[in-house]
């Protein structure tokens, strides 16, 4: 199944609560990935207190990178990072007997938004295949807002090959009491 997780402005808790989703099907025995499709800012690496992707990765060489240079056909595949053996939170180091591998894929550091092209679609596609095979739920953190990313997932999804996968979205509303 893959979840995208939205909001029309920064600060609604999209991310914390989507990372949490993931930890707890993690816990629960799930083969579980999450995806940082905020292009602009990407931040899972600070959630689950992973160094390396603190803020994105770097990603330098032919095989090295985040979703952007995935995403813009600059590699063959994005990092894949193992958060039970990578996070230096305690919480997360100690992974649990009986639990589901628990896998980022990091944005790029200092990659910000980039356009959308069908060649990015069709990657993001292909991606969005091979992670609902390979994983059974797949958290996907999309930009506050109107971005690209949201574009790009939205292209993505209505293409043919992913009719068979079941897609859900969370959006996440600010509410204000009225004075």
């Amino acid at each position: 199944m893959l979840v995208f997780v939205t909001s029309h402005k920064g600060g609604t808790g999209r991310s914390v609560t989507a990372a949490n989703l993931a930890y707890r099907s993690a816990l629960s025995g799930r083969p579980t990935c999450y995806l940082d499709y905020d292009f602009g800012s990407p931040t899972a690496g600070i959630t689950f207190q992973i160094p390396e992707a603190t803020n994105g990765v770097e990603g330098a060489g032919p095989n090295g990178g985040g979703l952007h240079r995935y995403l813009r056909g600059e590699i063959p595949a994005p990092e894949q990072l193992d958060v039970w053996a990578t996070s230096e939170r305690s919480s997360l180091r100690q992974r649990p007997t009986g639990s589901g591998s628990l896998v980022l894929l990091p944005g790029q550091r200092n990659g910000s938004e980039f356009g959308f092209t069908n060649d990015i679609a069709k990657r993001c596609t292909e991606l969005f295949l091979r992670l609902d095979e390979e994983f059974d739920l797949t958290l996907v953190d999309l930009s506050a807002g109107r971005s690209y990313a949201s574009q790009i997932a939205l292209a993505a999804t209505a293409n043919a090959v992913l009719r068979k996968v079941t897609v859900r979205w969370l959006v996440f509303h600010r509410w204000t009491p009225s004075t």
